[in-house]
């Protein structure tokens, strides 16, 4: 199960994002091992675990000052991740 979403609010001197993320759990930890030499085979894959994320990212921005020569964008962003 993944779910994403976005969201963008703006106008002429500031703007407003946020994403979001959830992924279900996947087996994508493959560990590599080799088997006894009596099996047969040269190397054997194991699964080692399973994954799962869930994450914010907010940022924000804004153009306290803008004239005909020079502008000043401030933006800053905040990000919390979970695995």
């Amino acid at each position: 199960m993944a779910m994403y979403c976005n969201l963008s609010m703006s106008s002429t001197n500031s703007a407003v994002t946020a994403h979001c993320l959830t992924t279900g759990a996947s087996p994508v930890m493959s560990i590599t091992v080799t088997p006894a030499p009596s099996t047969g085979f040269g190397l054997q894959f194991l699964n080692g675990g399973k994954i799962k994320n869930e994450g914010i990212e907010i940022a924000a921005g804004i153009t306290p000052i803008q004239g005909e020569h020079i502008n000043w964008l401030f933006r800053t962003t905040f990000t919390s991740i979970r695995n």
